[in-house]
């Protein structure tokens, strides 16, 4: 059926999902990902207006110190599963700090508080 109709289709997949659909066993979803594939797109990083926003509507931030705060986080948040570590993070700073604003000194001893807990 894929061979016969025309169309786009875009697959959006975690890394293990995508290699688990590209297993030989599985004829169709080879043709969209080897042969027929246009593009094949990772996102890897984390884009500075989609943590900003994230960040935003979880918790007020002290007036002008949010783009670095989203900075720090990205930088952090790099090779501790992104989004997940940015939730983790603001959950454990709703369990220390309650909902009162944070500064980016607070943001950021929190930040090595879980670094540390990690290991």
């Amino acid at each position: 059926m894929l061979n016969e109709t025309p169309g786009e289709i875009v697959l959006a997949a975690l890394n293990t999902l995508w290699r688990k659909l590209e297993m030989a066993a599985y004829e169709e979803s080879r043709q969209l990902t080897r042969n027929r594939l246009a593009a094949r797109i990772n996102l890897t990083t984390l884009a500075e207006k989609d943590v900003a926003k994230f960040l935003d509507r979880q918790r007020d931030w002290p007036d002008g110190e949010l783009p670095g705060i989203v900075r720090e986080t990205i930088a952090n948040a790099k090779d501790r599963g992104h989004l997940a570590y940015i939730k983790r993070a603001l959950r454990a700073a709703r369990h220390s700090h309650g909902d009162a604003p944070l500064t980016a000194q607070q943001w950021r001893e929190l930040l090595i508080t879980k670094n540390a807990e990690a290991r």
